[in-house]
């Protein structure tokens, strides 16, 4: 899909012209921005941050800070009624440090320069500011503060962290049938049972390349996985070696990143069956929630953190899964069964007490009403019996079975 506001230069590097969003309804802005296309031109950046900057000083705060009340980023009745100025001055500053901060990085004349988001609270981690009072404070007193207000200085200047060239560290894997170019001209890099990082600079997947086996053969799938360890155990099993499957893991909730680069690959091969296997719990349940954009993201701004909605069903575990658990099953708490039960009205839109073979409910609405009955919760890795199939055979059997519910055409797979 091309980028309606890329342009190539002479030298074939592609750029963005200044003011590109500025004509663009937020709708297509926010689109380009789940899939890594946003990464604003840096001279667009610093005059908007210079703007924003100039005008801090010229304006009351609440009337500063009024885009985050609008984005739910703050709360109105904080600001207005003022009932403490120090926490009105102290997100001005916090937002000014951070952008008197990137832009050094923006300045840069190689325009390549990125900050390390984990880093930038390390270098402003010893900032104060002086209270009404005279007493001194740290302006950004843990690594929350510091990554909320990198937020909010996302919120104000309209754009996304890549833009202000912050970029977060490793956050998800990705091997397969498949090869992987990320930048044009760069190297090719065939991924097989290779276990590659994905890195949080999403500017780098606009020029995403893949190709591979899981996007020709029609059995190749997308396989979501959990967890790290999960994915290790079917990468070293060979899930991925003679059958088209690509293969990533979020390692629990999925970062930006690593649902922008899925989001990507799915705007490239839509027709490609999405599946995620999580352990059979309600953060399983949640985490792929989480990955197909039913999920609350971690910010109210649709510019930082968009819901990114990407079809994806949910493979397992399941109730089916878990008859040969027996010395692994965990019991399930009290506060546990209260919040199946909010998922199942809130997020399934059923009755709590709906039984899990009442007819017109989903699949998922189902799974979770039989985890509720059955109290406990298990992981993925409980699945395989000792002596018995390996994880890597049965996760190869659920595939297969997905994809040829009547049992027609395909033999089984195995590892």
């Amino acid at each position: 899909m091309a980028d309606p506001g890329q342009q190539n230069n002479n030298n074939g590097v592609v750029t963005f012209p200044p003011n590109w969003t500025d004509g663009l309804p937020d709708d297509e802005i926010t689109r380009l921005i789940m899939v890594g296309w946003a990464p604003i031109e840096r001279e667009t950046m610093r005059d908007r941050i210079l703007v924003l900057l100039t005008r801090e000083a010229m304006v009351p705060g609440e009337e500063f800070l009024l885009p985050l009340i609008v984005a739910g980023e703050i709360n109105a009745v904080i600001v207005a009624g003022f009932p403490d100025p120090d926490k009105v001055r102290l997100k001005i500053m916090q937002i000014t440090t951070v952008l008197h901060h990137v832009l050094q990085a923006i300045w840069d004349p190689e325009g390549r320069l990125m900050i390390n988001k984990r880093g930038l609270y390390y270098r402003l981690r010893n900032v104060l500011i002086t209270l009404e009072n005279g007493d001194a404070a740290l302006v950004f007193p843990n690594k929350s503060s510091m990554y909320k207000t990198a937020r909010h200085c996302c919120v104000l200047c309209r754009c996304n962290l890549q833009s202000l060239a912050i970029c977060a560290g490793d956050s998800g894997f990705i091997t397969g049938a498949a090869s992987v170019r990320l930048i044009p001209g760069g190297q090719v890099i065939r991924l097989l049972n290779h276990k590659m990082s994905i890195n949080g600079d999403v500017a780098a997947k606009a020029h995403l390349e893949i190709r591979g086996d899981f996007s020709t053969e029609r059995d190749g799938v997308i396989l979501i996985v959990e967890s790290e360890e999960s994915f290790d155990t079917l990468r070293q099993g060979g899930l991925c070696n003679n059958r088209p499957i690509l293969m990533l893991t979020g390692q629990g909730y999925s970062s930006y990143a690593t649902r922008a680069m899925l989001l990507k690959i799915h705007d490239l091969y839509p027709a490609i069956p999405i599946l995620a296997l999580t352990d059979y719990n309600l953060s399983g349940y949640l985490i792929y929630e989480h990955f197909s954009g039913r999920a609350k993201t971690n910010s109210n701004s649709p510019l930082y953190d968009p819901h990114m909605p990407i079809p994806i069903t949910w493979l397992g575990m399941n109730f089916a899964d878990t008859v040969h658990v027996l010395n692994n099953r965990e019991r399930l708490t009290p506060k546990e069964i209260r919040l199946i039960n909010k998922a199942i009205v809130k997020r399934e839109g059923q009755h709590a007490d709906t039984t899990a073979v009442a007819p017109g409910i989903s699949k998922n609405c189902r799974e979770l009403i039989r985890m509720k009955l059955g109290g406990f919760k298990a992981q993925i890795t409980d699945m395989q019996n000792i002596g018995g199939a390996s994880l890597t055979d049965i996760v190869a059997q659920k595939i297969h079975e997905h994809l040829y519910p009547n049992g027609a055409d395909a033999l089984e797979w195995r590892a």
